[in-house]
């Protein structure tokens, strides 16, 4: 994992030593996918993303043992509160996003943490609020933006940039993971759309050639005027402007032949 190597090592030192974690730091600075990362290294890990009043965290966590019916919710508790005590193995259990778990879950926490099989490894934007939950922790790991090097090391590997265009998607995104993804996915897609345009010739560009329409407009006022002309009776004007129109028919179709030999 790119840019995190700091974090990982204090929270793989932190579980060695059976303390519950918390991963802090605001919106958008990577706090879901280090847990992810840390989860994927150990076996035993059950993982619940948001907890909402919609995504109850008893049902979640009861359906990864494996019970499916939550109508006693005292005994499940119970049920599963032994579970994890005859079990030889540590159970990592992931929260994300800590604030906005319930009440009534934070209660349920606390339960399965004092049996000391259970290491709760949570992420919270900034600081916890609840008090009852906060004392578990023994430690806290506060995430930044990623320094320079670490954010254009991850915009290279989404996207390909110049020097010029690397320090521009640096100064938009500071160094935050989510504007990162956001960004390089956002270029991608419109890359994407561009070169299904160049691809397609339905939607290239047309230009269109006033050329002609303008030479006919000209044409026909000059039909006009010999008409207006020959019925006033006036055979030299009629002569003059016979020729005019004759030499700028000519003229017209000559240029409107380099044109074509031009590739215009």
């Amino acid at each position: 994992m790119i840019g995190r190597d700091d974090e990982i090592k204090l929270i793989e030192t932190a579980i060695g030593k059976a303390y519950n974690i918390l991963v802090t730091g605001p919106i958008g600075v990577g706090k879901h996918e280090l847990l992810e990362e840390i989860k994927s290294r150990h076996i035993n890990s059950f993982y619940l993303f948001e907890p909402t009043l919609s995504k109850n965290f008893l049902a979640l966590f009861a359906k990864e043992l494996g019970y499916y019916s939550v109508a006693d919710k005292t005994k499940l508790v119970n049920e599963i509160e032994k579970r994890i005590n005859d079990s030889d193995k540590t159970i990592f259990l992931f929260i994300n996003n800590l604030q906005d778990i319930t009440k009534q879950d934070i209660k349920i926490i606390l339960r399965l943490a004092k049996t000391r099989k259970v290491i709760v490894i949570a992420s919270c934007v900034d600081k916890l609020q609840s008090k009852e939950l906060s004392w578990i922790f023994k430690e806290e790991v506060k995430l930044k933006p990623f320094e320079k090097k670490y954010a254009e090391q991850l915009i290279l590997e989404k996207v390909k940039l110049d020097k010029n265009q690397l320090r521009q998607a640096w100064f938009k995104t500071k160094g935050m993971p989510l504007a990162i993804s956001d960004f390089t996915n956002d270029l991608n897609h419109s890359r994407e759309d561009f070169d299904q345009i160049k691809q397609h010739p339905c939607t290239e560009a047309r230009r269109v050639d006033l050329f002609p329409i303008i030479g006919f407009i000209a044409l026909a006022y000059m039909m006009l005027a010999l008409r207006y002309i020959a019925i006033l009776g006036d055979s030299r004007q009629l002569y003059i402007m016979a020729g005019a129109s004759g030499f700028i028919m000519l003229s017209f179709i000559r240029l409107s032949g380099r044109r074509n030999k031009n590739g215009h």
